[in-house]
């Protein structure tokens, strides 16, 4: 229910005129992997479109209300290449994925360490960290460029992505390749400021001698905040999420408007036009008493996502191994006590863990949060 309730808190925020002040507002977190600066060219060098299936499409396949545009091969996928993700770890439905990695000929998986997902690659491909090489940092969160310089120098094997790229198209496409990968980092960087530039551009006069100086502000409206602009001065909504084009995000707001109401086929199909209640999907277990807490699965403050759950340093102050918060009377019923180790089971499997008695848990949760690797199990 992931729509209704970010257009639930959207409303809330409207109807409550608690916009455009510190501490006001809200946010659906969309991660830093949508830049301010136009990467179109990028993504799509020589103007071939990548064809990008959602990776739900790659685990379950097609299903009755997948968007015709969808590029589903007809005889489906074949090869993985996975980069930047311990997809193993953190896809939805996991188990289904390695059902799906059985029927597959290659998986190659680029990574910076040995992560569970590397484990099941046929061929690895090591990049560099973060700290081996030169990169451009750049996020909605907020209106600085960064510039990431090495510290050192790439260890072992590793390459960067670009180098890896660039290697891998002089073997599928030479004349793709010389025309738009024989470059290095601080080439591709100069050709992304310049390509914002242009006057009243993101980038209009930060160079790149001004970024190893330290971070430069972009230009950008201050305060930026769209949902603001858009209440306050009628700015048409929505902005443009880099690197689609407008009228490809625009399409999902045909009134060019926060919408609190759908009008769309689909959303009054489901009885969803406004925001409403929905009870939660949990396959019904909870109607006959078999699983009468519910498994709650947070983000955790230790790590991002999987990345660093195998840090040393964090492991000496979260223990380094995965806990599962109960209330104190829910672990008193079930005779647990602080720190013994316990399995939590529902209909998609079991996990065994150590329990971890607090008064911080809401009584009939039980909390595991996501992103440890299964060897810490």
């Amino acid at each position: 229910h992931g729509d209704l309730t970010g257009r639930a808190l959207a409303l809330v925020a409207a109807l409550t005129g608690n916009v455009g002040r510190s501490g006001g507002g809200f946010s659906v977190y969309v991660g830093q992997y949508k830049v301010r600066v136009d990467t179109s060219s990028w993504w799509s060098p020589g103007g071939s479109k990548a064809k990008i299936v959602p990776s739900i499409y790659f685990v379950r396949g097609p299903t009755e209300t997948m968007h015709p545009s969808v590029p589903y091969p007809k005889n489906g996928f074949h090869g993985l290449i996975c980069t930047f993700a311990n997809m193993f770890v953190q896809a939805m439905d996991v188990n289904r994925l390695h059902q799906t990695l059985a029927g597959l000929d290659l998986v190659v998986v680029v990574d910076h360490q040995r992560t569970e997902t590397v484990r099941w690659a046929d061929i690895v491909l090591p990049a560099t960290t973060w700290y081996e090489k030169t990169d451009l940092t750049a996020t909605p969160l907020h209106p600085f460029l960064q510039l990431q310089q090495p510290a050192i120098e790439p260890v072992g094997e590793s390459r960067s992505e670009l180098w890896i790229w660039r290697e891998l198209m002089r073997r599928l496409d030479p004349a793709k390749a010389a025309e738009f990968f024989e470059i290095d980092e601080e080439t591709a960087i100069r050709d992304i400021l310049a390509g914002g530039g242009k006057p009243g551009g993101p980038t209009e006069g930060i160079t790149l001698e001004a970024l190893k100086a330290g971070p430069v502000r972009l230009r950008v409206p201050d305060p930026d905040i769209p949902f603001l602009r858009q209440i306050q001065d009628l700015e048409p909504f929505p902005p443009r999420s880099l690197p689609a084009a407008l009228e490809a995000t625009a399409a999902f707001i045909p009134t060019r408007r926060i919408e609190f109401y759908k009008e769309e086929p689909r959303f009054r199909q489901l009885g969803e036009a406004v925001p409403t209640y929905r009870p939660p999907f949990d396959d019904t277990v909870h109607d006959g008493g078999a699983y009468p807490l519910t498994l709650l699965t947070p983000h955790s403050k230790w790590r991002i996502h999987s990345s660093y759950a195998n840090n040393p340093w964090l492991a000496e102050i979260h223990g380094g191994r995965p806990t599962v918060q109960l209330h104190p009377s829910d672990a008193e019923a079930r005779g647990i006590a602080d720190g013994d180790p316990i399995e939590v089971t529902n209909t998609r499997g079991a996990v065994g863990a150590w329990a971890h008695v607090t008064e911080g848990a809401r009584p009939g949760t039980a909390t595991l949060y996501e992103g440890w690797w299964p060897r810490q199990f």
